[in-house]
């Protein structure tokens, strides 16, 4: 039994490789006696969820409730060990890339409850030049809810060394194969194909990967990144561990619609990544014997001119402005169909349910009394207690 463990990083086409290997399970499984589980494409919340000492901090858990978690958790586990329990596969691959982040004992858990299903486990860590890492991974940032100014660049660094370490000292640097991201997307096939063939698949299925494999093109432009800043700053989307005050949670989807010049960093900000991270990719090169990013090395090193693109900036006023007007445009159809959905309940007698909605619609657009005052009448006309 062979075991292949995609650890990340994340930013590194992660969700493109999960989707379409995923999508293929069943194939994989048939042909190439590949178990991919049937649970998530992405194993990073379930398997983080079950060997993280307080899983409730995990982003995805952040809006679960702490009665309802182990029992999720438990979910997990069964899902889980019930397809390694099943016959007719070789190899299994995991792929989370949220597993990068894992202390020592959360490492450690993780390795005895894998072991207790194969003891030949190689764990995949593909890199990323630092630069495009972090730009990537503070647009992912963004999009959970923080706004831009709030985002220090020292703080969203690719950090092999603290990512490796303990995985080396766990697992065995001999069971770590690294990758070079900037690389692969150059080569006939990009991350699908590479993917394909570290996990041992031939040439046919690797070809039928690369033919059908889901693209996951989530590219934010500068201007929806601005937009989003300022609605994140102007109406936080999280507070108290629930979504807050005219925020649908529907924001993103509809603002990164919005074209225009590809999202970057200012140029002190990139000069600020290559020398944090200096240190960090030499320690990566002599571990492993490579010799990526040798640009960080390059001295003297100083960063260019703020693009001709990059000097043409909105004013402050009018992106917030215009955040806030796109916001009240979601809100109000978003109210509008809670309050259908709401008017519906009731004609079904679901009162519990109306109430719920009709208070769904007043949270997030609460300039229109109607929806608090329906609520209000309907718990007081049947009973039902305050459910906010």
């Amino acid at each position: 039994m062979k075991g292949y463990l995609h650890i990340g990083m994340p930013k590194t086409a992660t969700t493109s490789i999960q989707n379409t290997l995923y999508s293929h399970r069943d194939h994989l499984l048939a042909k190439g006696r590949i178990l991919y589980p049937a649970l998530d494409a992405n194993l990073t919340t379930p398997l983080c969820s079950m060997f993280l000492e307080n899983p409730q901090k995990h982003v995805t858990n952040r809006l679960i409730s702490k009665e309802d978690l182990p029992g999720i958790i438990s979910g997990y586990f069964a899902a889980l060990e019930s397809d390694l329990k099943r016959s007719g596969f070789d190899t299994i691959v995991f792929s989370a890339e949220g597993l990068a982040n894992l202390r020592a004992p959360e490492i450690s858990r993780l390795k005895d409850w894998l072991y207790g299903f194969c003891h030949d486990w190689t764990i995949l860590f593909w890199a990323r030049h630092p630069v495009g890492w972090t730009t990537s991974n503070i647009q992912q940032i963004l999009k959970s809810g923080l706004p831009l100014e709030s985002i220090p660049v020292c703080h969203n660094l690719p950090n092999y060394k603290g990512r490796l370490t303990h995985w080396i000292k766990l697992f065995g640097k001999e069971t770590i194969q690294l990758s070079n991201f900037d690389e692969i997307i150059t080569q006939p096939g990009g991350a699908v194909a590479h993917f394909a063939r570290q996990i041992g698949l031939d040439a046919h299925i690797t070809d039928l990967l690369v033919r059908e494999q889901q693209h996951e093109n989530m590219s934010m432009s500068h201007e929806c990144a601005e937009l989003l800043s300022a609605l994140n700053r102007l109406r936080p989307m999280i507070v108290d561990n629930k979504l807050g005050l005219q925020r649908t949670g529907r924001e993103l989807e509809l603002f990164m619609q919005i074209p225009g010049r590809k999202f970057e960093l200012s140029p002190a900000a990139r000069a600020e990544i290559r020398e944090l991270s200096r240190s960090d990719v030499a320690w990566l090169n002599e571990t492993f014997g490579v010799s990526y990013y040798p640009d960080l090395f390059d001295e003297p090193y100083a960063p260019g001119p703020e693009s001709e693109t990059g000097s043409q900036r909105w004013q402050q006023n009018s992106i917030e402005a215009l955040a806030l007007i796109f916001s009240n445009l979601i809100n109000s159809n978003f109210a509008l169909q809670r309050a259908h959905a709401a008017e519906a309940a009731v004609r079904e007698k679901r009162f519990t349910d109306a109430v719920k909605l009709y208070s769904e619609a007043a949270r997030v657009n609460p300039h229109n009394a109607t929806y608090r005052k329906r609520a209000e009448a309907l718990r007081r006309n049947h009973g039902l207690v305050d459910i906010n």
